[in-house]
């Protein structure tokens, strides 16, 4: 080597004689990286500062950014603080807003200082508020008697290896408010990374198993593995690796968030939560830009929207589904998802086009890679326009398609038991359409058997209804009315038991 030869300042390997900066090519590109987010690693000791410790005494987080942003951290790496700039990026605010907020402004909403502390991975225990589901909750166990308390913390193994000894309905519930909040603190500060190709396969494959499973086996234990693979994936998007995966990777990503989506609103019947994983799962699925899997995503934040009564807005998510299907499949979604909002707005005419339209639909055929609840059937689609013609009071139509579906269920898929369970609700519904109470209990007669654990908020949601109708004045009189009511609340009782215990934020 030349003597005189300037140097890297970081690595001190000898600069080319056209770098006329103080980095070399790799320093500079390290230097770049480490600010597209913010440290997901940081050690405790990071934290054990007397700065931190002030800003976290003064409960005012602009005192917190400013302790982050002047630590020494940043001045061995870039020689100067943090600038407000790159802070506000990750936290989803412009420089001025942090400077605001750094020099008085308080910051009094719990759920933006919660975003906040997650994005920073700022310790909870040194924090002036909480996070929900933290301290101690007891939960009732199967038997009925106090399960020993446990906390359900943020990614806390004790939470998984407890809540199978637990009321299984009111863990997992609770569960999905963690796995939500998860899923959108990474949804804020996430950035485009790279992965390897070494692990691609193994993700792949559990993503399909999961498709079935989410279908046919343990409600919890599938959710379980869902946040698990999730977790997975999320720690492999904050690494480098090579490009040509990435797309691969935010397609799975967006997939194990629908999962989980669709297990919060149709397993527990937790809205906001599965609303939570919905915008994350449709960020992901933009960024692999894969048309049928953002037309999948839309299709179940469609279904999430209806059962918060948002029909409206149900049947425009459901149409810009369609407009992204390219199989059977998609089409067949994406339309039952419709034809029901339509029904509850009670737009017949248009509801009917729509069943026309799909009836004639050119897209034949679906995808070898279609499986599970990624697979939409002709029968679940007969189901769906069975109960959007219940929803419009053709009480006689809507029991003709969904009788026809049920058998088709039990003859193909009778592992499927929370779809069954929700056909013949829907059957006795239309039942009571024409006061016919014995026709309906007959329909409801196999449900009552089903695991408390399996009953679903499909056919809870179903079965709360069918009490309140039975519970009219069209029915005052009805002896059968009554004893159905006696059957249908004891269906639902012991799972409401145990959401009961749930905490007010789970």
């Amino acid at each position: 080597m030349a003597n005189g030869a300037r140097r890297c300042t970081g690595c001190r390997c000898v600069l080319a004689v056209d770098n006329t900066a103080a980095l070399c090519s790799k320093c500079l590109r390290d230097q770049r990286d480490q600010l597209l987010g913010p440290p997901r690693n940081l050690r405790p000791e990071f934290f054990d500062t007397d700065e931190f410790r002030r800003a976290f005494n003064s409960q005012q987080i602009g005192n917190v950014f400013k302790a982050y942003r002047h630590h020494p951290r940043w001045l061995k790496l870039l020689g100067k603080a943090l600038n407000q700039e790159v802070l506000g990026r990750w936290l989803g605010l412009n420089q001025g807003q942090v400077s605001k907020l750094e020099n008085g402004k308080d910051e009094d909403n719990i759920k933006v200082l919660r975003e906040y502390a997650t994005i920073l991975c700022l310790p909870h225990d040194e924090l002036w508020f909480r996070f929900p589901n933290e301290g101690a909750i007891v939960v009732r166990g199967e038997n009925g008697s106090a399960a020993s308390g446990f906390v359900f913390g943020w990614q806390d193994p004790a939470f998984e290896a407890s809540i199978k000894q637990l009321g299984q309905k009111a863990a997992g519930a609770a569960l999905v408010a963690l796995a939500a909040s998860e899923s959108a603190a990474f949804g804020l500060r996430h950035q485009v990374a790279e992965i390897h190709s070494s692990t691609m396969e193994q993700i792949e494959e559990e993503v399909r198993r999961l498709s079935i499973d989410f279908i046919a086996a343990d409600p919890l234990n599938t959710f379980l593995r869902s946040r698990r693979l999730r977790d997975d994936i999320f720690t492999l998007l904050d690494q480098r690796a090579f490009p040509q995966q990435q797309a691969l990777l935010y397609g799975y990503a967006a997939r194990t968030c629908g999962y989980l989506a669709a297990a919060a609103s149709d397993f527990y019947g937790k809205y906001e939560a599965a609303s939570d994983q919905c915008r994350v799962a449709r960020q992901f699925s933009e960024v692999a830009n894969i048309p049928e899997l953002r037309s999948w995503v839309l299709g179940i934040e469609s279904g999430i929207a209806f059962w918060r009564d948002d029909w409206k807005r149900a049947a425009n998510l459901a149409e810009r589904s369609l407009q992204l299907a390219v199989t059977r499949s998609g089409v067949m979604r994406a339309t039952s998802m419709r034809a029901r909002a339509l029904a509850r707005l009670g737009n017949r005419e248009q509801l009917h086009e729509v069943i026309s339209a799909s009836e004639a639909s050119s897209i034949d055929g679906t995808s070898d890679d279609e499986n599970g609840m990624i697979l939409f059937s002709e029968d679940n689609h007969l189901r769906c326009l069975g109960t959007a013609n219940l929803w419009v009071g053709e009480s006689h139509q809507a029991r003709e398609q969904l009788s026809q579906a049920l058998t088709a269920y039990l003859a193909n898929a009778p592992e499927n038991f929370a779809v069954i369970a929700v056909i013949r609700a829907d059957i006795a519904q239309s039942f009571l359409m024409e006061r016919n109470v014995d026709g309906a209990a007959e329909a409801l007669a196999p449900l009552y058997e089903v695991d408390t654990n399996m009953r679903l908020e499909g056919a809870l949601r179903r079965m709360r209804n069918l009490s309140r109708i039975l519970q009219s004045e069209n029915y005052k009189s009805s002896i059968q009315a009554r004893e159905l009511v006696v059957n249908i609340d004891s269906f639902t009782a012991g799972v409401e038991e145990q959401m009961n215990q749930l905490p007010e934020d789970a």
